[in-house]
């Protein structure tokens, strides 16, 4: 697989393998990649893992007729907003968070299957299917 990266300044690349544990980040120094100063820096780290038996985000109960607790098992890290998205991508909701767990409320949505987007305070967003019954 290749990528292709254009000349840009304070560019991140994360590439997840397939546990989605581990990431390639990529960054630039302020100089445009190809250049002769350090231009471009690579390198592997542990990402931490989210969702899954593994922990990270939670989501609870799913499926849910009410309510649902979205929440992180790390309170160092903090949901900063949490966007919930219909199937055709439309957003129907979108909350400011601020600390490590919120609460949705799904109380006025058909029933059906939602997509939740949770944005953390490290930059990272986590994508999780939600039921609503």
């Amino acid at each position: 697989m290749g990528i292709f990266i254009r000349k840009m300044t304070g560019i991140r690349l994360y590439h997840s393998v397939a546990s989605g544990r581990r990431q390639t980040r990529i960054t630039s120094n302020n100089t445009p990649f190809g250049g002769t100063e350090g231009g471009l820096k690579a390198e592997r780290r542990q990402s931490p893992p989210f969702g899954g038996t593994e922990g990270g985000l939670f989501l609870y109960p799913n499926p849910t007729s009410s309510e649902m607790t979205v929440a992180l098992n790390n309170p160092a890290i903090k949901i900063v907003q949490m966007e919930l998205y219909d199937l055709t991508n439309r957003k129907l909701h979108q909350q400011t968070v601020n600390q490590s767990y919120g609460t949705l409320r799904l109380n006025e949505l058909a029933q059906g299957v939602y997509i939740l987007k949770v944005y953390l305070d490290q930059g990272d967003m986590v994508i999780r299917k939600v039921v609503k019954q």
